[in-house]
């Protein structure tokens, strides 16, 4: 998700929300806002928030982006309640931007990263068509 990825989903999340000139964005998740940095640089009214809990988070406001990465993480009752409640924080035309490694083909590649999720936190939401189930769950 970092390095050139960064500025490649940027462009791509530009591309979704045309015509802003201020957009507000909530970061969620472990990316410590590399997302959000390479935003600012090209959006020049670019707000965002970056948390790491929701838990933490003090306030509640509209977005117009929310970003969120490794939801892997989380196990499917947990992601399905955040889901929800980011989409609470989300005006009506906004996007939701999920980075996130989605790997469908069953070889060494895939058994390599599996290995890699279980020592850095979980193995949930594999796969593309689980993330959409719970999106549509989530509303």
């Amino acid at each position: 998700m970092y390095g050139d990825n960064l500025n490649l989903i940027a462009f791509y999340i530009r591309r979704e929300l045309p015509g802003r000139e201020t957009i507000e964005c909530l970061e969620y998740g472990r990316s410590m806002g590399e997302l959000s940095t390479v935003l600012q640089k090209m959006i020049p009214q670019f707000k965002h928030k970056v948390i790491f809990n929701m838990d933490d988070f003090g306030y509640y406001t509209k977005f117009d982006l929310i970003c969120m990465n490794t939801i892997h993480y989380y196990e499917k009752d947990h992601a399905l309640e955040l889901l929800r409640r980011l989409k609470q924080l989300m005006k009506g035309d906004a996007r939701l931007c999920i980075c996130d490694l989605f790997y469908d083909k069953d070889d060494d590649f895939k058994s390599s990263w599996i290995i890699d999720w279980i020592t850095h936190g979980g193995i949930y939401t594999l796969t593309v068509v689980e993330l959409l189930v719970l999106l549509k769950k989530a509303g």
